[in-house]
């Protein structure tokens, strides 16, 4: 074991659990959060994709005179 994991354990109080739960200070609040914002930015880019296809086919339907 290093000396940098020894004094991880040393401080989460020792054993794997511990180590495990020590490691993961993310919330299930902090979670939904972060996966929220991750659909409302992913839905935000898609809508804006759409649009720039919708027109692009516009201009290419457009008759030529």
């Amino acid at each position: 074991m290093t000396a940098v994991a020894r004094l991880v354990k040393a401080a989460c109080g020792g054993g794997r659990d511990l180590l495990m739960r020590c490691a993961m200070t993310e919330t299930a609040d902090e979670r939904k959060a972060r996966l929220a914002q991750a659909l409302r930015d992913n839905l935000r880019r898609r809508k804006a994709q759409a649009r720039e296809s919708a027109s692009t086919e516009k201009a290419d339907r457009r008759p030529d005179d």
